[in-house]
């Protein structure tokens, strides 16, 4: 039996990674903030609007009843697995090659979209944060969502992807500038 953060401390953690990642991201220069070592990487822009399209699913998904939720995607028949788990499953499917899904590549963002993206990136939190909280603990176990890389998952784990994901991302941005 893992002991899990509560949802108070899941929305706190994701509240404080995305914090961190956007205000590293509003200090960036025009330059910095378009800049891409080689074609294939994306920049700081790209980065941001894969986060906000990762996370707008799971708003939708959190506006819905749980018995919604269990139809389409069936309930847990396992407990959650820990923060450390899912984030080593996560690097381990990286490791082997796993990419964003169609979906999830971000379009070119140009410099004159970065306020509106930021915004809606800390607008998107924000009414996700509220959706989290009107599921109870025992919920966050028993409900599935489907992630693109991980499959099936609970919405505890998936919160628990939502955070590191946002690390794995300020971590590739700062990746860009190293010489």
């Amino acid at each position: 039996m893992h002991s899990h953060l509560s949802k108070t401390d899941l929305i706190r953690n994701i509240n404080k990674q995305y914090t961190q990642l956007l205000t590293y991201v509003e200090g960036f220069s025009k330059e910095d903030f378009l800049y891409k070592p080689s074609p294939e990487k994306w920049n700081a822009a790209q980065q941001a609007a894969h986060l906000l399209s990762s996370i707008k699913p799971l708003l939708l998904a959190f506006s819905l009843p749980t018995f919604v939720l269990k139809i389409m995607f069936g309930k847990a028949q396992n407990p959650s697995k820990s923060e450390s788990e899912i984030i080593k499953q996560y690097q381990a499917k990286l490791s082997e090659g796993a990419k964003a899904s169609k979906e999830y590549i971000p379009k070119e963002v140009s410099w004159e979209e970065r306020s509106d993206l930021i915004a809606n990136l800390h607008n998107t939190l924000e009414k996700l944060q509220k959706k989290i909280n009107h599921y109870s603990e025992s919920q966050l176990d028993a409900c599935l969502l489907p992630h693109p890389v991980l499959g099936k998952i609970t919405l505890r784990e998936m919160l628990y992807f939502t955070r590191y994901h946002a690390e794995h991302h300020q971590k590739s941005i700062e990746n860009l500038f190293e010489k």
